[in-house]
């Protein structure tokens, strides 16, 4: 998994999402299941510890209950034309008296089903930062990206199918640089499909908590001027459009 910082390069999403027509998704009892999903489900674990799923399952295939799958045996969809998010009350992942990453549950559905599926593409998770600026307003800024693979999304394949279809557990850890505690993020997602189109999330906001106990250092190198050392863009991934000229 490229895990990396595209304030000097790589990808970025448009300032809109595209709309794309699909039929609606049963949202309440999606939320219903979702609620249960994430204390009892479990997910596939991905190789990097660092990064294991909270409620992932090291269940073997043969004492697995009726109701959970080979995730990695399911059939992938690349017809994806909308992703649905859900977040916990509690989205933060704890280290000490930081926070170091967050959780959420996410459906990419299915246009020709109509339900979440696993997918073959390649899966983008965007978080910005709002800075202040003068007049009281926000200027807002990328402070880090992810980006999966089919190989790498496998491990947080949810191994427990419900009736709005299968769907990934993201718990994901930003670098020790990035420092967001006590500022307003966006979460966003996106997933790049084999016809070069990019299906974009809503965009999500928070204000992350600051923990009781936490001091910030005084020395703290803010991401943007990080010396991190992003892998290439894939060269199949198109060059996302901007608007106005401008990045978002």
């Amino acid at each position: 998994m490229h895990t990396r910082s595209l304030v000097t390069n790589g990808m970025l999403p448009p300032s809109r999402p595209a709309t794309l027509s699909a039929r609606g998704i049963d949202a309440l009892a999606v939320a219903v299941l979702v609620a249960g999903c994430l204390l009892v489900a479990g997910c596939q674990a991905p190789g990097d510890a660092s990064l294991k799923p909270m409620w992932s399952s090291d269940t073997p295939r043969a004492k697995r209950g009726k109701s959970q799958v080979d995730a990695a045996r399911v059939p992938t969809r690349d017809d994806i034309v909308k992703i649905v998010q859900f977040w916990p009350q509690t989205p933060w992942l704890f280290e000490s008296d930081r926070i170091v990453g967050f959780k959420a549950t996410i459906y990419f559905v299915s246009g020709q089903t109509d339900k979440g599926a696993f997918v073959p593409g390649t899966i983008f998770i965007w978080i910005y930062e709002y800075d202040r600026a003068p007049r009281g307003r926000h200027k807002r800024r990328l402070a880090w990206m992810w980006e999966l693979d089919e190989h790498q999304a496998e491990g947080f394949r949810v191994t427990r199918k419900s009736i709005a279809g299968y769907y990934y557990g993201f718990p994901l850890r930003w670098p020790a640089e990035v420092k967001l505690e006590g500022k307003m993020v966006e979460f966003q997602f996106g997933y790049q499909r084999g016809d070069g189109r990019i299906v974009l999330s809503s965009p999500k906001r928070f204000v992350v908590p600051v923990p009781l106990g936490y001091e910030p250092e005084d020395d703290a190198t803010p991401p943007a001027s990080a010396a991190s050392q992003p892998s290439a863009v894939p060269s199949r991934a198109p060059a996302l459009p901007t608007r106005g000229g401008r990045r978002p």
